[in-house]
């Protein structure tokens, strides 16, 4: 009976350690997989984060894109109205050239005029 018992107990001890080799190994799974989860966590957070750089980036472009189109047509108007500030220069030119050469036909007109009457 001393060897029933004896045998009872090793056998015992050897299914305890074969249950805390068990519960060891799961351990180490488990630390594994936590380990696992937090760096996919950490490397979720660094997508996310990029992603919104990408959508602030995103909103700053629609507003360059904005802002060079504004500039662009305030370009665009102002070089219309040089074009038309350097015609009108040009005209009030012509007109003020006719001006003085009928100025100078009336005054030797008048000259011719007055060189006549005496």
């Amino acid at each position: 009976m001393k060897n029933n018992l004896e045998v009872a107990v090793i056998n015992s001890k050897e299914e305890k350690n074969r249950v805390v080799e068990k519960l060891k190994q799961a351990e180490g799974k488990a630390r594994k997989y936590q380990d696992a989860l937090n760096e996919a966590k950490r490397k979720q957070k660094i997508i996310q984060d990029k992603n919104n750089m990408i959508d602030m980036l995103s909103d700053q472009l629609s507003q360059t894109k904005q802002k060079a189109t504004t500039a662009e047509k305030y370009y665009q108007q102002n070089k219309e109205l040089v074009t038309r500030k350097c015609a009108l220069e040009s005209c009030v030119k012509a007109r003020e050239k006719t001006i003085q050469e009928l100025n100078d036909k009336v005054a030797r007109l008048e000259k011719d005029m007055r060189q006549k009457e005496t």
